[in-house]
């Protein structure tokens, strides 16, 4: 054991265990009773699982590249479409959000548009698969156009950094690449996911419209230094955050906590703000429109906590009006209302 496994015996034995054992393509250590400690037994099982879960990722992304786009999109909704009557607990959260913004809608309605949503990821899924052939601009200017604002040339020109509000509604994956494409490659805010190789690939996939991905782990710093660039930035600002990470505004008519990043961004750079969302073109002339609104005026008074709320509160209008007008597009399944102010404390999803 000595001869073979040095190293490991250097670095890794400990008192109690006695040798290693390899499994699944990891060394791990038992004790002298022949029992896993509880600890490694944990950790040995999630990776067990994240490799699971990759690999089948990896199949259901080879599968959809290697289907035309058309056909890989219908699939994958399809999919979608039948994963959302076994997810109950979504489905629950789902219909919990949709009572709240839309409390007078018939049952069957807001059901549908819940199961529309997971068609929506599914439908995102497919795209993300294509990444690889759709960086060629001219074969993406067949998929996607734009709808932006003479503002946005008007900035560029000035060498002003640009803040692109969107949220988790339509292709906002597309969104991102589509820009890096077509125009420059952004930077982007980004929470790591839980399984370190899904997270590894799909950033991959982003990057391969040259954009670049700061994690919100140590965002402020980077995103200051790509505006000050002259860098776009986007960030996804619609779901819930804890409240010391944002400030309560209305959202359909009921507080929400919203990151209150972005305004604070907006303040310290000077950036516009551009709401972008990429939905299906109602004109038919491609399959999607990136449809950029008007900057928001950024207000500025001196009052940092009462400008945040301010400027906070109009992001959160802005994406509001979005959801309204494409409903079967948000990610209805997150607990956007589950962080609670203390003059209306009652959680919502209790007991989901």
């Amino acid at each position: 054991m000595t001869s073979i496994f040095p190293i490991a015996k250097k670095h890794f034995l400990r008192k109690n265990c006695s040798p290693w054992v390899l499994n699944d393509f990891r060394i791990r250590s038992v004790r002298a009773d022949g029992r896993v400690p509880a600890g490694r037994r944990v950790r040995v099982a999630s990776r067990r699982s994240d490799t699971l879960l990759y690999g089948f990722g990896r199949g259901i992304m080879t599968l959809l590249y290697a289907l035309p786009l058309g056909a890989a999109i219908g699939f994958s909704r399809w999919v979608a479409g039948l994963y959302y009557h076994f997810d109950r607990r979504h489905q629950r959260i789902a219909d919990v959000n949709l009572s709240i913004a839309f409390p007078d809608m018939p049952p069957a309605r807001r059901r549908q548009i819940a199961r529309d949503s997971y068609r929506n990821l599914g439908e995102m899924l497919a795209l993300i698969a294509h990444f690889p052939r759709l960086h060629d601009p001219e074969r993406l200017s067949k998929l996607v156009r734009y709808d932006f604002t003479d503002e946005y040339v008007k900035f560029k020109a000035e060498n002003r950094p640009v803040l692109i509000l969107t949220a988790h509604l339509g292709c906002w994956e597309l969104l991102s690449f589509a820009h890096g494409v077509f125009h420059r490659p952004i930077h982007y805010l980004y929470r790591p996911l839980d399984n370190p190789r899904i997270d590894a690939a799909l950033l991959r996939y982003r990057g391969l419209s040259g954009n670049q991905a700061i994690s919100k782990r140590d965002a402020s710093r980077k995103v200051l230094r790509a505006l000050a660039s002259g860098a776009d930035v986007g960030i996804l600002a619609d779901q819930n955050v804890q409240e010391r990470e944002g400030v309560f505004v209305d959202f359909f008519g009921k507080k929400a906590c919203m990151t209150s990043g972005l305004a604070l961004l907006a303040l310290r750079s000077g950036a516009a703000v551009i709401p972008s969302f990429l939905v299906p073109d109602p004109e038919r002339r491609t399959r999607y429109l990136i449809h950029a609104l008007p900057s928001i005026p950024v207000r500025n008074t001196g009052n940092t906590a009462a400008d945040v709320l301010e400027n906070t509160s109009r992001y959160a209008r802005c994406i509001e009006e979005a959801v309204r007008q494409w409903p079967d597009r948000w990610l209805w399944g997150h607990r956007r209302w589950k962080t609670r102010p203390v003059d209306d404390p009652a959680d919502p999803y209790a007991g989901i």
